[in-house]
């Protein structure tokens, strides 16, 4: 069936090939390649919206996608707001709030209401943390705008996995004299699953066990947000944002084995509630301009787990968990002109805290922490720009509960880069910075798995980490034949966060996240947009994003250097789509390829394998009764993922010997999806 369906694919395409080469040359996305300085902000690129018409996007997410050569970065997740690290501006400004993500912002922004959209180098734009490409788009509302999509998936394999019906967003935006607002509505539902062999290879003279394990994850995320834009004639301008989500969450995971009373049942559910305010004003003061932004975030959260045995003899386990966390924060930033530069000097305080119940035990980390950082930006010359950034960052934290431990860290931080544009199509940036890690709350606390039968030990000894990273960017339009832009980088980090063992008074070794002295890390990433049109295949474009990470470490338990554990070595997803000329139809197909390093825990060797990769075949119609319409068929070559787990006795070092290895392999079935959006 599955060799049928691509068969049939593959002619499709072919077909519709033929028909693009015959047909007139389609408009492929044309920019205004020019790198002028507007005061000491560097415009790279410039679109109209007219310019993506050709893909009838229906919401800003849609757009960016299309634009050649970019790859847009969500926020870092973080405690604070710091700097930015997101790569898209909204009206010039960063995208308020951390409870929505930078896709779902997009998402309701209606096609309808962009006006335009500028390429930045973030360099020159004097917001601390930006360098490369920055898009900037521009919004109006005049009136009432929506957008909605509707999303079903189906698998042909696997009972276990219900099919997703009711995955959904509806957004609405609007303005009333000089007040703009939105709405958006979410309901993430997603059905997820797989299952597959397994055999135990027992190297302590015991039989192998051969295993099927088959499992479910459910997951109901629905959320709202509503969103106030003030701009009066004053000059002022404010934002209010609120938003709400509720996580619902349920996994099945049954094993059968070829020894009888080792099959077991695990299940866990969850509940995550969390609630968002924040809010911004900004007005001139002086000579600069002042901007004050709010933010408080909480949220609730349940999950117990529990893990049966077909052997009755055997006691089952149960483990519930809830935590307690929130997030408030004040931060002010005051920017000025001066000569050809722009100054901003930065406040921030922000008060973090997770309060945890397990199994009988209460916990409870907490933070206060603040921030100052000044930054310059100026271009030198109508090709040269200078960033530069100097900040310091105090804090404290606090742990209660079964260990009791209060720590002050006072720790610099900096970026000094700059900007070239070496002609009209070329730009490029350098930079080196000193940068300052933040540490996970849940890291100092303990978990268990009751799954995997291991557990997390808490470390309250746990330290940020530092580094030195040095970067390299550039930007290269490819004029009508597309963009590309590499990126190359090099870190040199200090007490770095990863997985070690802890041991406790009678000398036995726990597996904990905890520092290693040193590691280097050396990564390039590869965004590339080549639009084919000018080869005769009319439409046509092949986009390209890719990574590669190298790292070395010495490992705590053997003394041998390794790799970060989990780290990804290589990512590729590739994109080849024609947007036949003369038609509302369109075609594409993707791959999606993703090689990662082994886990290294104290007594197990996790280590994950793609079989086949991931490849997904679609075709769009832009009117089907005034509605878009998107049918894909996912996973067409069967990709199988398979995991190999070596376990240990008295752990991985030299004093440990290897237990029993188990290799799984894990199948999720050919996917049908349907997605159907409009705009009114």
């Amino acid at each position: 069936m599955r060799v049928f369906i691509t068969a049939i694919l593959i002619g499709w395409s072919l077909m519709l090939t033929a028909i693009s080469v015959s047909a007139d040359n389609a408009r492929s996305v044309r920019a205004v390649d020019a790198s002028q300085s507007v005061g000491s902000k560097m415009i790279l690129r410039s679109f109209t919206p007219v310019d993506f018409s050709q893909y009838s996007p229906s919401n800003a997410f849609e757009l960016v996608k299309h634009i050649p050569g970019f790859s847009f970065n969500e926020e870092a997740s973080k405690r604070g707001l710091g700097q930015a690290s997101a790569n898209i501006l909204i009206n010039g400004n960063r995208v308020a709030g951390k409870n929505n993500s930078l896709e779902q912002v997009l998402k309701r922004i209606p096609f309808d209401t962009i006006q335009q959209i500028t390429i930045y180098e973030g360099a020159s734009l004097g917001m601390p943390g930006l360098s490369g490409e920055v898009v900037d788009i521009v919004v109006d509302s005049s009136g009432i705008n929506g957008t909605w999509r509707w999303h079903i998936e189906h698998r042909d394999q696997n009972n276990l996995v219900d099919p997703a019906y009711w995955k959904a967003n509806l957004a609405l935006t609007g303005k009333h004299s000089t007040t703009s607002w939105s709405l958006g509505i979410d309901n993430n539902y997603r059905r997820l699953g797989h299952g597959g062999p397994e055999t135990v290879f027992n190297y302590t003279g015991g039989p192998n066990e051969y295993r099927y394990e088959a499992a479910s994850y459910d997951r109901d995320k629905p959320s709202v947000a509503i969103g106030f834009e003030f701009n009066p004639t004053s000059g002022n301008t404010g934002h209010v944002d609120i938003s709400y989500q509720h996580y619902w969450q349920s996994d099945l995971e049954v094993r059968n084995s070829s020894i009888a009373i080792l099959g077991q049942r695990y299940e866990r559910k969850a509940i995550h509630k969390t609630m968002e305010l924040s809010g911004d004003y900004a007005f001139d003061l002086g000579y600069g301009r002042l901007k004050l932004i709010a933010l408080h975030n909480e949220s609730r959260q349940q999950e117990q787990s529990s893990l049966k045995y077909i052997d009755l003899n055997k006691t089952p386990f149960q483990s519930e968990r809830q935590d307690k966390l929130g997030e408030s924060i004040l931060r002010s930033e005051f920017g000025w002109p001066s000569a050809d530069a722009d100054w901003q000097w930065s406040l921030e305080s922000a008060y973090n805290f997770l309060d945890r119940y397990l199994d009988g035990v209460d916990s409870k980390v907490d933070e206060l922490r603040f921030e100052s950082n000044m930054s310059y930006s100026k271009s030198l010359n109508p090709a040269l720009g200078l960033q530069l950034s100097l900040g310091v960052e105090t804090s404290e934290i606090s742990q209660s509960g079964n260990v009791e431990k209060n720590r002050n860290f006072t720790r610099a931080k900096g970026l000094l880069g700059l900007t070239y544009a070496v002609s009209d199509l070329t730009n490029f940036y350098v930079g080196v910075s000193r940068k300052v890690g933040q540490l996970k709350f849940s890291d100092f606390l303990q978990t268990i798995d009751i799954n995997d039968s291991n557990s997390n030990e808490s470390n309250p000894d746990l330290v940020p980490e530092q580094a030195w990273q040095l970067e390299f960017k550039l930007e290269q339009s490819l004029k009508s034949w597309g963009a590309a832009s590499i990126i190359l980088r090099a870190e040199d980090i200090e007490d770095i966060v990863e997985r070690v063992a802890v041991y406790d008074e009678s000398g036995t070794g726990r597996d904990a996240v905890g520092n290693i002295d040193r590691a280097k890390r050396y990564s390039g990433l590869l965004s590339a947009t080549f639009e084919l049109s000018s080869l005769g295949f009319s439409g046509a474009r092949l986009t390209i994003d890719s990574q590669y990470n190298r790292s070395r470490l010495k490992d705590p338990l053997t003394n041998t250097y390794r790799r970060l554990g989990d780290e990804i070595i290589n990512k590729v997803d590739t994109e080849l789509r024609q947007d036949i000329p003369q038609t509302a139809i369109a075609w594409g197909i993707t791959y999606e390829q993703n090689h990662y390093a082994p886990e290294y825990l104290y007594s197990q060797i996790i280590t994950k394998r793609e079989q086949k990769n991931l490849v997904v075949a679609y075709i769009e119609h832009r009117n089907v009764w005034g509605l878009k319409a998107r049918f894909s068929l996912r996973n067409l070559l069967d990709r199988v993922d398979h995991q190999t787990t070596l376990n240990y006795g008295f752990g991985r070092g030299p004093a440990g010997n290897l237990n029993n290895e188990e290799r799984r392999a894990r199948d999720f079935g050919l996917m049908y999806l349907l997605t159907l959006s409009g705009s009114f």
